[in-house]
């Protein structure tokens, strides 16, 4: 589409975006209601949602013209089998990203699942919602981790908490750690690292069109997205973390943040205001 001027590209940009979640929001209602009429058990549903939120990312990648570029060995990520994946974060571009290379599942908030649009679209996905600021209710959440680390598929956590603005890596939260531990699964750390917007350096100046965080809204930023012209993002796939490795939730969330802080670096931005 480069040779449309660029008002109408992004008019034809957002149809096609549009096109697409509608797509997802009602074949997955559809196709999921189907599929517990047949008998269909829980993980043999949420297998089959992780592979269809992997083909429309891919979708979304093309459309949005995001190229990622893999450091690493993908092949057991897309082998049937449940890795607990853990990324730093940016905002809702990450799930384009990591979704388009292997099928997951991903743990979010419930201030995600109340957000108008993405709310729908994460709850037809077959996200795993978590309440973050009621610790009474941390053990209920483990448990629904643990069911979803038995549905034979990936499951991502971006432990942070929240998407940061890119000039680090934020604190871990712990907690859900536990539930790779009870569930006796190899831990996947992943870093993420978007490198190039509109063919430029990411920098302080470019990153508010793609990494969402803060206080943005997210029809402002997407409006900010749709007149973006390509991305490029790493992703790299760090050591894998073996089940028993590690002795708690508090080792291993250390450790995994060591090895993302460490690929990430220290200064990721050029120093332009």
């Amino acid at each position: 589409m480069n040779f449309l001027p660029r008002p109408i590209r992004t008019i034809v940009v957002a149809i096609a975006a549009a096109a697409i979640v509608l797509n997802f929001l009602c074949a997955s209602f559809v196709i999921r209601l189907c599929l517990r009429a047949c008998g269909w058990r829980r993980e043999r549903i949420d297998l089959w949602s992780a592979h269809f939120l992997a083909a429309h990312s891919r979708a979304f990648c093309r459309l949005f013209r995001i190229q990622v570029r893999v450091k690493g060995n993908l092949a057991p990520l897309r082998e049937v089998g449940s890795r607990f994946v853990v990324a730093n974060h940016f905002g809702y571009v990450d799930v384009w990203v990591l979704s388009s290379l292997f099928p997951t599942l991903y743990v979010t908030s419930v201030e995600v699942e109340q957000t108008p649009l993405l709310g729908p679209v994460c709850t037809v996905a077959g996200c795993v919602f978590v309440e973050r600021r009621r610790p009474t209710g941390v053990g209920e959440e483990l448990g629904a981790l643990q069911r979803a680390l038995g549905s034979l598929t990936n499951l991502v956590i971006f432990p942070e908490g929240t998407s940061s603005d890119g000039s680090g890596v934020l604190p871990f939260k712990r907690s859900l750690f536990e539930a790779a531990i009870r569930a006796n699964a190899p831990v996947q750390p992943i870093c993420l690292r978007y490198t190039r917007i509109n063919g430029q350096p990411v920098n302080r100046t470019t990153r508010d069109s793609v990494f969402y965080y803060g206080d943005m809204t997210f029809g402002a930023h997407f409006g900010r997205l749709l007149r973006v012209e390509s991305i490029e993002v790493e992703v790299e796939l760090l050591e894998l973390i073996p089940p028993g490795h590690s002795a708690g939730r508090k080792e291993l969330s250390e450790t995994v943040r060591q090895r993302i802080v460490t690929a990430y670096g220290a200064s990721p931005f050029p120093q332009v205001e």
